[in-house]
């Protein structure tokens, strides 16, 4: 338990550091990639967010997800698309190959389709080198180039009317 803190404050200290030096690269690049991350806990539902994906003029090929799970079970274990706590280490290393290569994949948008503040979830979206970050209701508004607030994480239908509205207007689509 005392360890966990202190992997937890050298995470925050990793988070603030990839904030602190985020380069701007934001253009006029239409999507035609995206990359989806989840908390298990919340919302997984990969066909409804592959439908999203694909009414903002994505090919379903090019969508990769990636969910975090508080505690993996037996039948997740040996999903790639699946990570942990213990998948990442002290200053936001990344233990897991799978998890390395969502981060390391220059997908034209990362949707954070997730409602939690796990430290998890915000050491990947901090380290993804997605061109263009929407999120959702975060305590840290940095993570993100585009926040879309909803109600209630289910309303992904609500979610995806307005990524399509604020999409068009920045000529994302």
């Amino acid at each position: 338990m005392f360890l966990k803190r202190f992997k937890d404050k050298s995470n925050q200290k990793y988070i603030k550091k990839a904030l602190n030096s985020l380069q701007v690269r934001f253009g006029d690049k239409k999507i035609a990639s995206v990359g989806v991350l989840m908390h298990s806990d919340e919302f997984i539902d990969y066909e409804k967010c592959r439908q999203l994906a694909v009414s903002i003029g994505v090919d379903e090929r090019e969508v990769k997800f990636m969910t975090f799970v508080e505690a993996k079970k037996n039948d997740m274990a040996s999903m790639d698309d699946v990570f942990s706590a213990k998948d990442i280490g002290w200053n936001g290393k990344l233990k897991k190959t799978a998890l390395q290569n969502f981060v390391n994949t220059d997908f034209d948008a990362l949707i954070s389709y997730y409602n939690s503040s796990a430290l998890e979830l915000q050491v990947i979206t901090a380290s993804s080198k997605a061109n263009f970050k929407i999120g959702i209701n975060s305590d840290e508004d940095r993570l993100f180039d585009l926040m879309i607030s909803v109600v209630a994480i289910k309303q992904i239908d609500v979610f995806k009317q307005e990524l399509q509205k604020y999409l068009k207007i920045l000529n994302k689509i």
